[in-house]
């Protein structure tokens, strides 16, 4: 029984050692891992910048309720 790895973004037959890409060990060809790797790079700015938009938020939100509790209910005391 023949084996053969293939891209995981186009389906094209890829060597066996190509390089994983990701978190998941995909592996892409030569000519897709650029758009993979792309995409990656734009994911990672996503969550970047939906981290500091929940930073901002919860430093607001703690600020405003500090003035009622000495202790918040997710702070270890």
């Amino acid at each position: 029984m023949a084996r053969a790895t293939t891209c995981d973004g186009t389906g094209a037959q890829i060597p066996d050692d190509t390089p994983s890409t990701g978190l998941f060990g995909h592996q892409y060809s030569d000519e897709a891992r650029p758009v993979a790797e792309g995409y990656l790079r734009e994911l990672d700015a996503l969550h970047t910048a939906a981290s500091a938009t929940f930073q901002r938020g919860l430093a607001e939100l703690r600020d405003r309720y500090r003035a009622k509790l000495n202790t918040l209910p997710d702070e270890i005391s």
